[in-house]
């Protein structure tokens, strides 16, 4: 039996990583960047509009988004308190390299669930995609119109059961807040 001299055992580690720092460090897409708009704590007050869903309803929330693994994906927390309770929102966006989007998946503790895509109009995000509301899906849309110093904006969120005719789901407005509250 042949033993490896720690000589050789320390040469191939450096031959390893030095194979491997000349590699290209992988980074986010630039499109992807662009939801750097929403990152931070904001705090949002609106009205979920009545429709097949439910009677209209005055929420107030608190979101969080942050970008994990080395800035590939974005997560959101979500907070919304109304007369019904209270409801938790997490939503993961990531860019798929493939279809050259930005994917976005909400999931909620009521059951309901989001999935689309997001995309840009300037510097304002639309999510897009399909809404499951009680085994249901919905067509939806929506704009988030910032203000001009990124600190504020509006939404207003449309649903579709055909995709022709659309009716107006979500209403709010959203302030961010600097720093994020202690809990």
């Amino acid at each position: 039996m042949q033993r490896i001299s720690p000589l050789f055992s320390v040469l191939i580690i450096c031959f390893v990583t030095l194979a491997q720092s000349q590699a290209p460090v992988p980074r986010p897409d630039p499109e992807f960047k662009k939801l750097q708009v929403v990152v931070g704590h904001w705090m949002e007050v609106g009205e979920y509009k009545a429709g097949p869903w439910g009677p209209a309803v005055k929420i107030k929330g608190e979101w969080t988004y942050e970008f994990a693994l080395n800035g590939f994906v974005l997560q959101g927390h979500c907070t919304e308190k109304s007369a019904e309770g209270v409801v938790h929102y997490l939503e993961v966006d990531e860019f798929d390299a493939i279809t050259k989007k930005i994917v976005d998946s909400v999931a909620s503790d009521d059951g309901s669930r989001i999935s689309g895509s997001i995309i840009f109009s300037g510097k304002n995000p639309v999510w897009v995609g399909t809404f499951v509301i009680g085994g249901k899906p919905y067509q939806f849309r929506e704009p988030f119109e910032l203000s001009a110093d990124l600190m504020s904006g509006t939404a207003k969120g449309e649903f579709s059961e055909d995709g022709k005719t659309w009716v107006p789901f979500f209403e709010g407005t959203f302030t961010k807040v600097k720093p994020a509250p202690k809990k």
